[in-house]
């Protein structure tokens, strides 16, 4: 509010995905009903949604990956556990469980770009390969019901970062 009161935004980028959805809350719909394109990042929850984490996690001390909040003890086994039935929604519908991510991020009201990166140039492929064919709605139903339950096993701290200048 405060600024759009000293210019036009045309565009917020935001933190954005199955396993964080709490600018769905208040930010999504404010920028939904201005015009504002919403831009997201960390559609694959810091790879989460690529579904490769054990459910024991192993990250070595000082690892950055220990301030994120989907990592974090009372959290992790919540997450692992949704992301272990997206995984099985993926395999029923056929596809990678990173392209139902992508996909339904970008099936997302208000949602005009997803950011998405990659270290290989398989991974650009894969990611590219995501807008391949079509997905049934009730696929992205059954994603947003699982998303819906672990949501109330992860606290809103603002960011997914644990960073809280």
């Amino acid at each position: 509010e405060q600024l759009a009161e000293v210019g036009r935004i045309d565009a917020h980028q935001l933190g954005y995905n199955l396993l964080w959805r709490f600018a769905e809350r208040d930010i999504i719909p404010y920028c939904r009903e201005r015009g504002i394109a919403i831009v997201v990042y960390s559609a694959l929850a810091h790879g989460i949604l690529a579904g490769n984490y054990a459910r024991q996690l192993q990250f070595v001390a000082g690892d950055q990956r220990w301030s994120i909040t989907l990592f974090r003890d009372g959290v992790w086994q919540h997450v692992y556990e949704a992301v272990e039935a997206f995984k099985r929604t993926a395999e029923r519908a056929g596809r990678p469980l990173p392209h139902l991510a992508l996909r339904w991020l970008l099936r997302q009201p208000g949602v005009t770009s997803v950011l998405v990166s990659a270290k290989t140039p398989d991974q650009v492929r894969a990611n590219a390969q995501a807008l391949e064919g079509d997905i049934s709605d009730s696929v992205f139903d059954e994603l947003t019901a699982l998303s819906d339950q672990v949501i109330a096993h992860i606290p809103d701290e603002g960011n997914p970062f644990g960073y809280h200048p």
